[in-house]
């Protein structure tokens, strides 16, 4: 991340977070930990019940990539899902990411992101050409609807139609609403991963995979 990106990135931080959320931020950029849990979906395992949406008339889906990022009919939907810190994500979509946003009517409810540049691989231990779903957004009151698992089921059949046979995604253990989403998708989980990072540079982890326990450390 270069200076210009990084100034922007602590800009956008300070400007929606307020002053006690971005020495927060900035103070876990020294030292901070980590708790993942990595969830996997390979072509094998898309073998369940369609996933459907409640109110299904009222929503509309968009896909968002380096084709037609640049489409004016989009424009007005990108402004608003990368607004604040999501900007940081509008790079990718010239290259390999894709965006999958949902509107109610005309109202924003909905974000995901397939991400294939991510340096947070590095902490799960994933390669660059595994496709990684992340942040994950569903407005409060669209929640419980089915969204979330439904886009999740979408993307990651255009993954497996774009020739990919694994897809994962990653969320906070203690979150039990999006694992719940996740597993409802078709998702399985292949390992738990807590990281103790000191100055983005360097991660001391334990892992846990087929009820093994593993300790690494890893240059980021």
């Amino acid at each position: 991340m270069n200076i210009k990106h990084y100034l922007n990135r602590c800009y956008q931080v300070f400007n929606n977070r307020g002053i006690k959320g971005f020495i927060v931020f900035l103070w876990k950029r020294v030292i901070r930990c980590d708790r993942d849990v990595l969830f996997e979906y390979t072509y094998n395992s898309d073998d369940i019940k369609e996933v459907n949406l409640k109110e299904n008339d009222h929503y509309t889906v968009h896909i968002i990539d380096q084709k037609n990022i640049e489409d004016i009919n989009y424009r007005e939907v990108l402004e608003t899902a990368l607004s604040n810190e999501n900007q940081v994500y509008k790079e990718g979509l010239f290259k390999k990411d894709v965006l999958f946003v949902v509107l109610k009517k005309s109202e924003l409810v909905h974000t995901t992101f397939i991400q294939f540049e991510s340096k947070y691989k590095v902490i799960l231990g994933e390669e660059a050409r595994v496709p990684l779903i992340g942040n994950c957004w569903t407005s409060e009151k669209c929640r419980g609807q089915g969204v979330y698992p439904y886009i999740l089921k979408l993307a990651c059949k255009r993954m497996i139609d774009s020739g990919f046979s694994r897809v994962v995604i990653t969320c906070d253990p203690n979150n039990y609403a999006s694992i719940a989403g996740i597993k409802k998708a078709g998702f399985y989980l292949d390992k738990s991963i807590t990281s103790y990072i000191f100055i983005n540079k360097l991660a001391m982890q334990i892992v846990v995979q087929n009820n093994k326990k593993a300790y690494q450390f890893k240059y980021l």
